[in-house]
């Protein structure tokens, strides 16, 4: 389920669940809350407008990284996963998204999608069978590559072999 907003906002379903999602830089709220996301990890250089506000309503994670061909800080790099991957865990909904919502937050998905057990081939696969054109930078891609599962998740590695 690809859920369409505006002409320039779109979220990208990752997960058979619909709990994984990427997207280009959010610039309407609705569909997230409509979609029931939680949690948000922005990887743009800019903050968001309109962040919401309301207590208790989305947790949001701002990580500026750009889009070059070095990687970010690789122990950041690990924790994101590793806190986007227990969100997943205790049912909640996470949105990673980036300027063009293709490379920074492919890369911080995949690295959720290791911490679930996922290895880096299946997780590139998943996230290019969901959103044309993820993954170009080849150093993103490479790193993904060459990463082996990081954690347990039979769910995730089915659908990312059928994908394959």
């Amino acid at each position: 389920m690809d859920i369409d907003t505006l002409d320039t906002f779109r979220l990208y379903q990752i997960d058979p669940e619909g709990r994984l999602f990427i997207s280009p830089e959010v610039n309407d709220w609705q569909p997230l809350a409509d979609a029931g996301i939680t949690a948000v990890i922005d990887l743009d250089c800019k903050l968001d407008t309109s962040v919401p506000t309301v207590p208790n309503s989305v947790l949001y994670i701002f990580w500026p990284i750009d889009d070059r061909r070095e990687l970010p800080d690789e122990r950041l790099l690990t924790t994101i996963g590793q806190l986007g991957a227990s969100l997943l865990a205790q049912g909640h909904k996470v949105v990673c998204q980036c300027g063009m919502g293709q490379n920074r937050s492919a890369l911080i998905a995949g690295m959720i999608l290791l911490h679930c057990g996922l290895s880096g081939r299946e997780a590139v696969a998943l996230i290019r069978s969901h959103r044309e054109g993820a993954l170009w930078n080849q150093t993103f891609r490479n790193y993904l590559l060459s990463r082996p599962p990081l954690g347990e998740a039979a769910l995730f590695q089915r659908q990312a072999r059928k994908a394959a």
